[in-house]
């Protein structure tokens, strides 16, 4: 396509998709792709959306997702 200026950036391009089953009092989660910003994703338990302030990302890629506090065993949290 052609664009008048610089073509957009390919933000939000990248597909990820993560879904765990929460241990008692879990806080860490891996991710299975980079993620460049904390706005990037979405991240949910039990279906109900996050703030950014309930979770950290950390580590290479920032790919370690950290909850301010734990989950309750067989939450089920959903990062897109």
């Amino acid at each position: 396509m052609a664009y008048i200026g610089k073509e957009p950036a390919k933000a939000g391009q990248r597909t990820l998709e993560d879904t765990f089953t929460a241990t008692a009092n879990q806080t860490v989660f891996t991710l299975t792709a980079d993620v460049d910003y904390e706005t990037d994703i979405i991240v949910s338990i039990n279906g109900v959306v996050q703030t950014n302030a309930a979770f950290a990302l950390s580590g290479t890629g920032s790919r370690t997702l950290t909850f301010v506090s734990g989950i309750t065993l067989n939450d089920v949290v959903r990062v897109a």
